[in-house]
């Protein structure tokens, strides 16, 4: 006769899984060591661990450098995903260092939950941690002080590098990324014999031979007066690279975050410089050679100023049922509230975006439509009419 299981009991032992048995790596870039030979060593790693198993590792899921320092589960799509996909196709799911899996105590449990509920090993490559091993007296401790040193060291390494751009951006020098029209500079090579702590002095970002001209461009039309919609049509072939959404051609939304930035406006008349905005908001003169003169970009400030119209109050106020919550079923992106004759639709912006969507792309939805379909749905649903206790006042 068979082992009855049980599988909402709190405590719950897994098991390791035999030879044989599909899994995938977990790889995730690494915020405090701006690598990317990180990530090969994390698989190289992974990828000993299964040999030593014989386990079959079926491939990775790498969460790229943009969502790696979030630790929401909904800010981590591709963490998200591999839970989704966890016991359909593969039963293991190894990362290399438990620092690499999750560095805040809520989702670390939480995720791990979802796996044991499906059945789903996990594992550590260094050998330190498991899903069974992490539910034992003792070992739950050790995770969880580990975890949580984890996530010290992440709040103390973010408020250094807060410290270290805004000293960086006072001295004129850009952080992080450069804007569209910028390249970052070419620093030198270490010379022979030098120290293994050596680094290349900084140097400012530089103009970009090919989109420069496209950037100072857009400066000229948004001065007199253009949308961005029509500053992206007449600026074909171009393409910015977006740490959200990566390469695409320009759209007027991608126009309007170039329009807004301070790093292309010359800092003072003459000066021939850009402008640097330190993280506390102060701005300084930057190193880089400015795109927009300084009295083109006050034209370009009056210009978009004229055509801002502040919303009626009664506009404000109005709230969306489903703002944010109704998605595209192909790309899951929000569809964005827009408003004709006074009539709101929920749609699809990805093609306007530049951003694909297989499925659509073009979808618009009525408000109306949404609602009664809602409710629809709503008066489908019949609830129970016997085992409900009925609350009163004054009830405990």
């Amino acid at each position: 006769m068979g082992r009855k299981k049980h599988p909402n009991r709190i405590y719950r032992v897994i098991g390791e899984p035999g030879p044989g048995t599909h899994g995938v790596g977990y790889v995730q870039f690494s915020s405090d060591m701006q690598d990317p030979a990180t990530l090969i060593t994390q698989k190289r790693k992974i990828e000993e661990f299964f040999e030593r198993k014989r386990w079959i590792l079926d491939g990775f899921y790498e969460e790229p450098e943009h969502s790696a320092k979030y630790e929401e589960i909904e800010q981590r799509p591709v963490f998200a995903q591999m839970l989704a996909d966890a016991g359909t196709s593969f039963r293991i799911i190894v990362c290399y260092m438990n620092d690499r899996w999750a560095r805040n105590v809520t989702v670390a449990f939480n995720s791990l939950a979802i796996l044991r509920r499906k059945g789903v090993w996990w594992a550590t490559a260094d050998g330190q941690f498991d899903l069974d091993r992490i539910n034992q007296d003792g070992a739950d401790v050790w995770f969880v002080v580990d975890t949580q040193i984890n996530a010290a060291f992440v709040r103390k390494l973010s408020k250094r590098e807060i410290d270290a751009f805004e000293d960086r951006g006072r001295a004129g020098y850009h952080n992080g990324k450069t804007l569209f029209g910028y390249l970052r500079p070419e620093y030198e090579k270490a010379p022979d014999g030098a120290p293994s702590t050596w680094r290349p002095p900084h140097a400012p970002a530089q103009p970009d031979p090919v989109n420069f001209p496209a950037l100072v461009r857009i400066g000229e039309l948004a001065a007199q007066g253009w949308t961005d919609q029509a500053i992206a049509a007449a600026l074909p072939g171009y393409t910015t690279n977006s740490p959200r959404f990566g390469a695409r051609p320009l759209t007027k939304d991608t126009i309007a975050v170039i329009r807004r930035s301070w790093f292309p406006r010359e800092f003072a008349p003459g000066s021939g410089r850009g402008t640097i905005e330190t993280p506390a908001g102060e701005l300084v003169e930057g190193l880089h050679v400015a795109a927009w003169p300084y009295e083109l970009w006050q034209r370009l400030v009056e210009a978009k100023g004229g055509q801002y119209h502040r919303p009626r109050v009664e506009a404000q106020r109005r709230a969306h049922a489903f703002s944010r919550i109704i998605v595209c079923a192909s790309c899951r992106r929000p569809l964005r509230v827009t408003s004709s004759k006074g009539i709101a639709y929920y749609k699809d912006t990805s093609l306007v975006r530049g951003l694909s969507c297989a499925a659509y792309g073009c979808l618009s939805v009525k408000g109306t439509v949404v609602l009664e379909q809602f409710g629809a749905v709503l008066a489908s649903v019949t609830l129970p009419t016997s085992g409900v206790r009925r609350w009163r006042r004054g009830s405990k």
